[in-house]
């Protein structure tokens, strides 16, 4: 008599087994600034984590902790002694967008950075006072998390 290796139920609880990993979402990473700074090596790059914008393909923002070589979910992005608390964040066309509340001087404000993923480019704005201010656009490029990375979603 012939044993049946691969019966339904086992082939259904394989599918479910690997369902968590098919349907994670793919993260891309992008630093950008000037020609120094995107000539560093990826390693370099990742050590200035707060520097890091890092979205999924809903549009969802995550974050990169160098320390512990985690990702995780955005909430508060830290750059310098400002705390940027993510409002929102978004994908329309080939821009990533990600919208802050911050307090600058003491007064309530906020940020929005724009990253064109295709064209590898950078632009940002903050609003204060009822005044928005905008930068100038610098380059960008991808990078790439290391094998061993812990992601969570």
């Amino acid at each position: 008599m012939k044993k049946k290796v691969l019966t339904l139920p086992f082939l259904v609880s394989l599918f479910l087994l690997n369902a968590g990993f098919m349907f994670k979402p793919k993260l891309r990473a992008f630093t950008c600034g000037d020609y120094y700074h995107l000539a560093k090596s990826n390693q370099e790059l990742l050590k200035i984590q707060e520097e890091i914008l890092i979205f999924d393909n809903k549009g969802v923002a995550y974050q990169y902790d160098y320390a512990s070589n985690k990702v995780s979910p955005e909430k508060v992005r830290v750059i310098g002694d400002i705390n940027l608390i993510l409002k929102e964040s978004y994908l329309e066309g080939s821009n990533f967008y990600s919208d802050y509340d911050l307090m600058m001087y003491g007064v309530p404000a906020t940020m929005q950075f724009i990253l064109n993923f295709d064209r590898n480019t950078f632009s940002s704005s903050y609003s204060m006072y009822g005044s928005t201010e905008y930068t100038d656009s610098v380059n960008c490029k991808e990078i790439e998390f290391p094998k061993d990375t812990k992601f969570e979603f």
